[in-house]
């Protein structure tokens, strides 16, 4: 046998920045900001030299190769160290904490492999790290429009635990539903996050104005529409819209001095704008509540400032899909036909609001959206028909007339909608997500024949599929049923 001595471990190299040292990865040391953190979009810092004790030597106490160093130290395993301590000396830059302190967002770019070390600096358990991952590839995706600016997409993640717990609910709320199984890890995440918030508003710790906040409510709504375990109705999905929308006013009322994070309020407020709008039509309950009818002026207030300009319109929306006028319209149009009773005198409302309606059918292509190369033409179309499907059931309901002529109009709208999916179910595999939610409910209310239900049904099931939300799953109980 050789008597070569054993080969010494290679030693890293201590001149990378802190976040490849962090990640275990090969710096380029390239300044001010390395290479790999450009790709990542990450704040690239360099530690002070000061700091930087040589500690590997074999015969160094303190070395990490030395006997009496492995025998002191715990495994990370059976430490009782959580890894934000383990990586205390380093901790990971928070993307724009040194401008607003209400601006502790950290954004990870999920489309890089990267993620899983980066994210073990701030998270609890190997389990988090799963449900993070999980959250990155499935969630987002299913909540965001397929042709948005690839930034929308970005995990944001704060050093505020309420933030990272709702969306360790929202991502473990979903795995449940694909398994078809009781939800309990995500409900002990959904409660720590609500009893987290509670206890900051009682301690006057929060202004409103806090980015994290915001989101939080949000994506807490969201958590409430994609549970499967709460029959029909799920009265907390709107209370925690209202409580966005209480967040927004707040935001524009009193903005910040400096805005850091102008895309992710775009995200957040086409959100508010798009749950509100669409929301009321699966709860009729939800009626009795009021909107803040300065909410269409908040929002404008902070999408009057686009973003990625010099982008195609679609990539400038995250979650609208249509022109804000029309959700403002649906919203009314749903309100009115959601009433339980709907009186004679409600008529002349139902001629302002079919007036506002022709407009959209007589100009299908608003001059803000030309109709070339716009990927939502269909899906904006179906939305249009589908107001009107509602307009005219409310209709039928206020004047308490069967007549024929109303009948064939109504019958007319809904071969219309039944042929533009059909259409969409040939040539548009992306647009099956959360966007396609509101006229399929529409149409489960309103379609006859079996052919027409399968139609919306295989719809439904694809989108299932892609998202397994628990607001499809209840469509098509309705439908079932």
């Amino acid at each position: 046998m050789s008597s070569a001595q054993p080969r010494s471990p290679k030693l890293r190299t201590k001149t990378g920045c802190v976040i490849c040292r962090n990640r275990r990865k090969k710096c380029d040391q390239r300044k001010p900001s390395c290479e790999a953190c450009d790709r990542l979009g990450l704040n690239c810092r360099y530690p002070d030299p000061a700091s930087l004790e040589d500690r590997r030597e074999r015969k160094a106490p303190n070395s990490r190769w030395s006997l009496k160093s492995k025998s002191r130290e715990p495994s990370p395993q059976s430490s009782n160290e959580s890894l934000t301590d383990v990586y205390s000396d380093d901790p990971i830059p928070v993307s724009g904490s040194r401008s607003v302190q209400t601006s502790n967002v950290f954004t990870i770019e999920t489309s890089y492999f990267g993620i899983l070390s980066t994210a073990q600096i701030f998270l609890r358990s190997s389990r988090e790290i799963q449900l993070l991952s999980s959250y990155c590839d499935y969630f987002v995706p299913a909540n965001i429009l397929p042709n948005a600016h690839a930034n929308f997409s970005r995990l944001c993640v704060g050093e505020v635990q309420e933030l990272k717990d709702t969306i360790f609910a929202c991502s473990s709320v979903q795995i449940s539903n694909k398994h078809d199984a009781i939800p309990v890890e995500a409900l002990d995440y959904y409660t720590r996050a609500v009893s987290g918030v509670r206890k900051k508003l009682d301690n006057g710790m929060l202004t409103g104005r806090e980015d994290w906040l915001l989101l939080t409510t949000i994506l807490l709504h969201c958590f409430e529409t994609w549970r499967c375990d709460v029959g029909s109705e799920t009265p907390m999905a709107f209370q925690h819209l209202l409580g966005a929308i209480e967040l927004l006013r707040l935001r524009c009322q009193n903005p910040l001095t400096e805005e850091t994070h102008q895309d992710l309020y775009v995200l957040m407020a086409e959100s508010v704008l798009f749950h509100v709008s669409t929301l009321l039509i699966s709860n009729p309950s939800f009626t009795k509540l009021e909107i803040d009818p300065g909410l269409w002026e908040w929002v404008e207030v902070i999408l009057s400032k686009p973003v990625y300009e010099n982008h195609p319109p679609p990539a400038r929306h995250p979650i609208l899909g249509t022109p804000r006028k029309l959700n403002r319209l649906i919203f009314e149009i749903s309100k009115l036909g959601m009433q339980a009773t709907t009186k004679e005198m409600d008529m002349e409302k139902i001629r302002k609001l079919d007036a506002e309606l022709r407009q959209w059918e007589d100009n299908r292509y608003p001059p803000d959206r030309q109709s070339d190369g716009d990927p939502y033409l269909e899906v904006r179309r179906l939305y249009v028909i589908c107001a009107r499907i509602l307009l005219m059931t409310t209709e039928m309901t206020a004047s308490q007339i069967q007549g024929s002529t109303l009948k064939q109009g109504l019958r007319r709208q809904i071969l219309k909608a039944v042929e533009i999916i059909r259409v969409m179910e040939s040539t548009d595999g992306d647009m099956w997500n959360f966007i396609m939610r509101w006229p399929l409910r529409v149409l489960c209310c309103a379609v006859e024949n079996g052919e027409e239900k399968e139609v919306v049904r295989d719809s439904l099931r694809r989108i299932w599929a892609k998202s397994a939300c628990g607001d499809v799953r209840r469509t098509l109980c309705q439908l079932e049923g």
